[in-house]
């Protein structure tokens, strides 16, 4: 497999940089206008008061890396702005892997890294799934996002990823020793072909008594306590958004727009 990892470093020290709130550096994508609140910030977003959110994209601006902290792509992927698609005119992300096995795994993705372990995590997005059949999947998955919590003491990793399976979207949630637990999104809760909004709420706990929920358009898709996601006190958390291919998986491809994180 050939693939490429950069920092992107300098285009983000070229984004508009958000206040610190409570002690926690602020990152961002865009110039945070159009996910800040509507008294968050100035007229251009850049100067007036604090953001609302901790991280957020909308790709409507600069390099489709612009204000990540780094990236990976197979060769033969998409990773690139769309000006079709978009719920945040006048661009939003697009994301294509195709065909996957065992001996060439896909990705296609982005990511950002913020210096404070996960507690409660908060993701929103728009996200739309071109046509795609789970039932011509194989025994491979495609990961679409993923929060990933990392100790500082030990580098034990644990987090829940949004995964489409060959029996359709899942969220599957990976403990420090390895262990994986699959939960099934609800039904049609993510349909091929439109728009959704997803918002994601991750709860990693000290005891290892985590939870999750996702809503699809406001209705409930997964709503689960008692999953393996620890807060190991002192790390990080890294947020991945794109698509990566494992085992013997259709193509896929994805759009993602107006996207916002935050740690709580």
């Amino acid at each position: 497999m050939s693939w490429r990892f950069a920092a992107v470093g300098a285009a983000a020290a070229a984004v508009s940089a958000c206040v610190a709130i409570g002690g926690v550096d602020k990152y961002s994508a865009v110039d945070c206008v159009d996910c800040a609140a509507p008294d968050a910030a100035g007229g251009d977003g850049s100067d007036g008061g604090t953001c609302a959110h901790l991280f957020c994209a909308d790709w409507d601006e600069g390099d489709v890396r612009t204000g990540w902290g780094s990236f990976e792509q197979s060769n033969g992927t998409r990773l690139e702005v769309d000006n079709q698609f978009f719920r945040s005119p006048p661009r939003s992300l697009l994301v294509g892997v195709g065909p996957g096995n065992v001996s060439n795994p896909l990705v296609a993705r982005l990511t950002q890294q913020f210096a404070v372990p996960p507690t409660t995590t908060k993701l929103e997005l728009d996200l739309r799934v071109a046509e795609f059949s789970p039932t011509d999947a194989g025994a491979g998955a495609i990961e679409v996002l993923s929060v990933l919590g990392t100790a500082k003491d030990t580098g034990a990793s644990t987090g829940v990823s949004l995964v489409w399976l060959a029996a359709g979207p899942a969220l599957v949630v990976t403990a420090s020793a390895g262990t994986t637990e699959t939960v099934p999104l609800a039904d049609g809760s993510i349909p091929a072909g439109g728009w959704v909004h997803l918002s994601t709420t991750f709860t990693f706990d000290s005891a290892g008594r985590g939870a999750a929920k996702v809503l699809a358009d406001g209705k409930v898709a997964v709503d689960r306590s008692g999953l393996m996601l620890v807060n190991a006190g002192a790390g990080s958390t890294t947020l991945a958004v794109g698509l990566k291919a494992t085992g013997a998986s259709p193509p896929l491809q994805i759009n993602v727009d107006k996207l916002t994180f935050d740690i709580q």
